[in-house]
């Protein structure tokens, strides 16, 4: 009888071990990812229209708008298909596009040619959308 004791002793030994090696494995990891996420957010310098601005300056569309779409899960932005490509639409321009329309965007450039037929109908700055933040 004694002996199962020990043994039983040793199995309840080795569950505090398993759980605390679980634990670790678990709160080391997530404490990590918090203390790099806070600290990328304190130690951003750029506002955040020079953060806006950054990510549409790479963005590319060059063609005709085949289809455009509200996507619901993400605030209902405006949505350009154009040549299998989806491109995202500031929301002070979505009453400007039709189908049929065309577009044009370079790669590093934060204007936005809009074309109706073969008529140049504005350029669209994307400075423009940032005047008014406040920072």
């Amino acid at each position: 009888m004694f002996k199962e004791d020990k043994k039983a002793r040793n199995i309840i030994e080795l569950k505090k071990e398993t759980k605390l090696a679980l634990y670790l494995t678990i709160f080391i990891p997530l404490i990590i990812l918090i203390i790099m996420v806070f600290y990328n957010v304190l130690s951003e310098n750029r506002t955040r229209s020079e953060i806006y601005l950054d990510l549409n300056k790479n963005t590319f569309i060059n063609g005709r708008i085949d289809s455009l779409y509200h996507q619901k899960n993400n605030h209902n932005v405006l949505t350009i298909i154009s040549n299998n490509h989806e491109f995202e639409v500031a929301r002070k321009w979505e009453n400007k596009f039709k189908v049929g329309d065309s577009v044009s965007k370079a790669k590093g450039d934060l204007l936005l040619k809009h074309y109706r037929g073969e008529q140049l109908i504005e350029i669209l700055n994307y400075k423009d959308l940032v005047k008014d933040w406040q920072e």
